[in-house]
């Protein structure tokens, strides 16, 4: 509630007036009905229109008049009206709607992790016994065709009879080629095949070799340990290639493409900074830490980089007036689907899986360099105000003129949206100052950040009524509580030149100069200073409600005071509810003060 009267306060004093004017204007159509007539709205409740005086329906406050202008009903967007003394209270600022590229970078934590391309698991398809471990621990580097263990298994005894009856019975026939394949698949290399012939005798023991140069990094058998079929008797891994596992949340999505170049560092290479392609970009996202894995091809000939690592990986972009990113060395050229490193001038086959190379462009990339490319619009991201899958800005379009619309933004990059429409390059968009304007349009029923409608939605002109009554000034006070308590004097000057709005408004005799006399022309800017002028304004409006004639009993307000206040002479102030909050001291003695 305290948050409406607020925004009430502010809309007074940035006096909204719906015109005509401005480039973007269109024709409206023609209304029909009385040229003016009066209707009545609620301060709590802008949205209740009535066409007479009465009680609103949701508060019961008495409504207050409002002039409407009928005819004047149009499909222009909005524009408020601020007065020189409001811009500065409002501290609305602004600057150009401009074309130019905006790089981004993105920062990223990722995980060093094994290239599963470059492991190779050791299983056995017969049961059976260790006899001999040539590799006795974890880490051990092993070579290609290098021993690893001996195993003992009467099964091999069987195969190896089965093989020499068929070399002996059929020759070399398609019979013994297949059981030739299947004793390759057993472990056998050709070599120890070849011995086999020539000796024409079996064994039962059997010498696994590494069948790739790597590091174990598993070993799940002992000396002596029998092993079941098919189980994972060693795990080595060419720790030569690595993979950098980067988590980027769905929102940065858009600035990551593969093949994209990855800077990143990690704690075991202090002051170094690696390099690394972009090789893969997840289909799924987590729906835990609503993040994407993507994945760094990296090398690691030293093998510095450990499988654990943690790194912090940057990456760096430059989008187009489509959200495509421009990368030059990219441009026409042609890229291996697996393996992005493989970068040609024309189509051909990838030199390493054999697949064919595809167009850049058909990967994300723009196919025009950044010399012809056009540069995007963009505003500062303190510009829009974002509501779902709305966003709002305000334009400066006449000096002291201020027009809301609804734009579409692009992924934010870096301090910056890009806008694909709505706007166009060298306006004057509001990036200061935002939420007051739209606090105002809220207040008055007119399209905002929060009405659910386009600022296409056909509002009114209005104009506050000039006859004024203390009931409104004792709400446009009400409205000041709030930034006192929290010490915001900007925000306090503001809602008390709302009182003096609403002060103005009173018919005409010498108490309402009395009131007037209160407010200084230009109120201090420290929060203390705005205090003292609250504190006399709420004694002096305590008197007027005494006055015969005035029912203060219908503003269901509550009265406080504080005997610390200004030195100990204490001070009154007025809330709409009864939670006891000290304007006076705020934070510092919330609680001090009692109810009057």
């Amino acid at each position: 509630m305290m948050k409406r009267l607020f925004a009430l306060g502010l809309a007074i004093v940035l006096s909204p007036v719906f015109a005509g004017e401005g480039e973007h204007q269109h024709p409206a159509p023609p209304v029909l009905g009385k040229a003016a007539e009066t209707i009545w709205t609620c301060s709590m409740h802008p949205q209740i229109r009535m066409p007479r005086p009465g009680k609103c329906p949701i508060c019961h406050m008495d409504l207050i008049s409002l002039k409407t202008d009928v005819g004047a009903m149009h499909s222009t967007a909005p524009v408020l009206t601020l007065s020189p003394y409001a811009e500065k209270l409002a501290d609305v600022r602004t600057s150009k709607v401009e074309r130019k590229f905006i790089p981004v970078e993105l920062s990223l934590n990722g995980r060093i992790d094994y290239d599963e391309s470059s492991i190779a698991d050791i299983a056995l398809r017969f049961p059976g016994r260790i006899d001999k471990l040539y590799v006795n621990y974890t880490g051990v580097v092993v070579h290609r065709g290098e021993h690893m263990a001996k195993v003992f298994s009467p099964d091999l005894a069987v195969m190896q009879t089965e093989y020499l009856l068929e070399i002996k019975n059929v020759g070399r026939g398609n019979l013994r080629n297949s059981v030739r394949s299947k004793i390759l698949s057993w472990g056998f290399t050709p070599e120890q095949i070849e011995e086999i012939e020539k000796r024409g005798t079996v064994e039962d023991q059997l010498t696994i070799n590494a069948p790739i140069d790597g590091t174990v990094i598993e070993k799940n058998v002992v000396e002596g340990q029998y092993f079941d079929k098919e189980k994972r008797l060693f795990r080595i891994a060419d720790l030569s290639r690595l993979w950098l596992i980067l988590d980027v949340y769905e929102m940065d999505l858009p600035l990551i493409h593969y093949g994209q170049e990855v800077e990143f560092r990690t704690d075991a290479t202090p002051g170094e900074t690696l390099r690394g392609v972009i090789s893969y970009v997840g289909p799924v996202l987590d729906p835990k830490t609503r993040t994407v894995p993507v994945r760094v091809n990296l090398a690691n000939p030293d093998g510095r980089l450990k499988p654990g690592m943690f790194a912090r990986a940057t990456v760096r972009a430059v989008l187009d007036e489509h959200g495509k990113v421009i990368d030059d060395r990219l441009a026409g050229k042609w890229i291996s689907p697996m393996h992005p490193e493989i970068i040609r001038d024309k189509p051909g086959k990838c030199p390493v899986c054999g697949m064919d190379l595809v167009p850049a462009e058909s990967l994300g990339f723009s196919t025009t360099p950044s010399a012809r490319a056009q540069p995007p619009p963009v505003i500062p991201s303190t510009a829009p105000l974002l509501t779902g899958k709305r966003a709002v800005v305000y334009v400066r379009t006449a000096p002291g003129k201020y027009e809301g619309r609804t734009v579409e933004l692009g992924p934010k990059t870096g301090d910056f949206y890009p806008v694909r429409s709505g706007l166009s390059g060298g306006e004057d968009v509001v990036t200061a100052g935002t939420m007051k304007i739209d606090s105002a349009m809220q207040i008055s029923g007119l399209p905002s950040m929060t009405s659910p409608e386009n600022f296409t939605a056909h509002p009114m002109k209005m104009n506050m009524s000039k006859t004024g009554s203390l009931d409104g000034v004792f709400r446009a006070v009400i409205a000041v509580h709030a930034p006192l308590v929290k010490g915001d004097a900007g925000a306090a000057a503001i809602a008390l030149d709302t009182v003096r709005k609403a002060i103005e408004a009173l018919p005409e005799d010498a108490k309402k100069q009395e009131l007037l006399a209160v407010l200084p022309k230009t109120f201090p800017g420290d929060i203390g200073g705005l205090r003292s002028v609250y504190g006399k304004l709420a004694d002096l409006l305590y008197r007027r409600s005494e006055e015969p004639g005035f029912d203060r009993q219908k503003l269901k307000l509550h009265r406080f005071h504080c005997p610390m206040a200004f030195g100990g002479k204490g001070g009154y102030w007025f809330q709409d509810n009864a939670e006891l909050e000290n304007p006076y001291y705020g934070a510092a003695m919330l609680k001090c003060g009692e109810e009057k």
